[in-house]
């Protein structure tokens, strides 16, 4: 396990990078074992850890999300910091963009 840092999450800047970002954030949550906070099927059992935790990975959110519409979505949820919404939300947005689909078959290609 290692020590949760916000130095282990790169910034996410352009939409055609989202499908290798993505990987890169969760490996990177994994090893932090922390991925339990942006999964929205997680059942909480000490909701006063759960929000304690939470705050590290929005704020690493805060941070890194520096492309607009990721970065609206977090702003979104500022006052719940439900990181588990908030990257199910990003992952709607950009698994669907049309910037992520050109890069993938650009890639293919």
């Amino acid at each position: 396990m290692v020590k949760p840092s916000t130095q282990h999450f790169k910034p996410y800047r352009e939409a055609n990078n989202w499908v290798d970002y993505k990987e890169v954030f969760m490996i990177a949550l994994e090893a932090q074992n922390r991925t339990h906070l942006v999964d929205p099927k997680h059942t909480v059992v000490d909701e006063d850890l759960h929000q304690a935790q939470q705050k590290f990975p929005y704020k690493v959110f805060r941070d890194n999300m520096l492309h607009h519409e990721a970065k609206s979505i977090v702003k979104s949820y500022a006052k719940t910091k439900d990181t588990a919404l908030v990257w199910q939300k990003i992952c709607e947005t950009y698994d669907k963009s049309m910037s992520t689909s050109l890069n993938g078959d650009a890639i293919l290609q």
